[in-house]
């Protein structure tokens, strides 16, 4: 019988590609792990994937070795989440967006910005001690029952996190436009902008410089001068895996 038994190493990688959102590559993981080459990065994530807590993705494999690892239900199962959409089948379109989110927090806990927030009732506990209830907060409904649901992270490290301002970091979707993705989540978050507790500030993270200058330039002739206590703020980053899509 295989060893499922993790290192204290394989968890906590193990840990991060699951509250990251669900999807690594090696060179994605030397961002975090500076104190290893990207072929001992390599190594780990072809040990977790014997041990079937992650699994190639076969749309991005090459001739040599694979470039990107999804998580499995195995993994959900380990961390009491067997249910999440991690596991599940993407398009490409969608792994590449999840690998832009995973890129982003592995680099920031590779500053020692360690995001704690993974889960909606841990972002709905944060907003609560803001001094926002459950009024303002957006919801869901699921067969017929009304849910809190914060899809968006929450930045609760510095310089992100301030006494009266919550950060939520949206990742830029390329298979819609720029306008109709800052329409739906001004809605969404409506509710927290009026009921005047805190500033929002929104940092939307893009691939590339042209794509968040196109989301301030939407922002500005849009929406500056028709909401208040809103923000936005783009960051973009140059990915590892460009050549792989």
């Amino acid at each position: 019988m295989a060893d499922d038994t993790l290192s204290i190493n394989q968890e906590d990688i193990l840990k991060r590609i699951v509250g990251y959102g669900g999807y690594v590559t090696k060179e994605i993981l030397a961002l975090y792990r500076k104190d290893l080459t990207v072929d001992r990065c390599y190594r780990i994530l072809v040990q977790l994937s014997d041990k079937n807590y992650i699994r190639p993705r076969p749309y991005f494999e090459s001739f040599r070795e694979p470039i990107v690892y999804q998580v499995t239900k195995k993994a959900c199962r380990y961390y009491d989440r067997p249910e999440a959409y991690m596991r599940k089948v993407h398009k490409p379109y969608q792994v590449r967006r999840y690998l832009m989110r995973s890129h982003f927090f592995f680099a920031m806990a590779g500053q020692g910005k360690n995001i704690t927030l993974f889960s909606s009732a841990n972002r709905q506990k944060f907003l609560n001690e803001k001094g926002l209830t459950d009024y303002y907060l957006p919801k869901k409904i699921n067969k017929g029952v009304e849910t809190v649901q914060i899809e968006e992270f929450i930045l609760d490290v510095p310089p992100y996190s301030k006494e009266h301002t919550v950060c939520l970091v949206y990742f830029d979707n390329q298979s819609y436009s720029i306008r109709p993705q800052l329409e739906k989540h001004f809605h969404k978050y409506g509710k927290m902008q009026k009921a005047g507790k805190c500033f929002i500030d929104f940092l939307i993270v893009t691939e590339s410089d042209a794509r968040a200058r196109n989301f301030m330039a939407a922002y500005q002739e849009h929406f500056f001068k028709k909401i208040s206590m809103i923000d936005i703020k783009t960051h973009s980053i140059n990915r590892p895996y460009k050549a792989t899509i």
